[in-house]
């Protein structure tokens, strides 16, 4: 896990070295990255995953600073 910090944006990425799924198959089947999605989207943040068999995941969560 991995917290960036800039004056522009943060960036929480989680990634690990599993069993990995199919990302594109599993899409919005799924309710935990749908409520995942959904509470990025709540706190104005943008959700990607990128997973596949075999391959492991990675889930990146990125939020622009807003000017204060």
């Amino acid at each position: 896990m991995t917290l960036a910090n800039t004056p522009e944006r943060v960036t929480l990425t989680i990634a690990d070295d599993g069993t990995g799924f199919d990302a594109a198959r599993l899409g919005m089947a799924s309710w935990g990255i749908t409520i995942m999605r959904e509470r990025a989207e709540a706190a104005r943040a943008a959700l990607s995953i990128e997973s596949a068999p075999g391959r492991g995941t990675r889930v990146v969560v990125e939020a622009i600073r807003e000017a204060a």
